[in-house]
């Protein structure tokens, strides 16, 4: 019984150690990023995260191996993304207009750490907000920030970016609809 237990245990740590170095590996580098914007999003009431991630240099590297011969729009901005964090909300009986005033202070504090307000729309019960880190063409981060009645998406993209990609991504999903 008690050999039992020990290769249990044994196997156990085996896997959860398996566990954790492969979420220190896919994650691992972020925040050393120039473009990591220090902010986080609260969950408030009404909101259910449905997606967190933390994409790091080297699992950034597989997905630019995995993309490089696909035509998808953001396979020509992934060359320049060295690192990324999504996190995804669903949104329950809750204001858009009250939640994005909430949500919209936490980015704001950015404005501290040299990032840009790029783009800012409010329009009833849709709310974006884009902030850019960088000189002229050349952005080390951008974070996007959308509200509305049904989701709330945070994304912070760090890299060596430019505004022609931007456009190109933006342009080539406008195509796809």
């Amino acid at each position: 019984m008690k050999k039992t237990f020990i290769i249990m245990a044994a196997v156990f740590a085996v896997l959860a150690g398996l566990t954790l170095g492969a979420w220190a590996f896919v994650s691992s580098g972020v925040k050393s990023q120039e473009g990591y914007a220090s902010v986080d999003i609260p969950e408030l009431p009404g909101m259910k995260k449905v997606v967190s991630l933390s994409v790091g240099p080297h699992m950034m590297r597989s997905a630019r191996w995995a993309m490089q011969h696909s035509d998808e729009p953001a396979a020509d901005v992934l060359n320049n993304i060295n690192a990324a964090r999504i996190k995804v909300y669903e949104v329950h009986n809750t204001d858009a207009d009250e939640l994005s005033r909430t949500l919209m202070q936490g980015p704001n504090v950015l404005l501290k750490d040299n990032w840009e307000p790029t783009i800012k729309v409010n329009e009833h019960n849709n709310h974006v907000l884009i902030l850019t880190k960088g000189e002229g063409d050349q952005l080390k981060g951008v974070v996007v920030l959308v509200v509305n009645q049904t989701n709330v998406v945070f994304i912070n993209a760090m890299g060596n970016l430019n505004s022609q990609d931007l456009n190109k991504i933006a342009t080539r999903l406008e195509d796809h609809k």
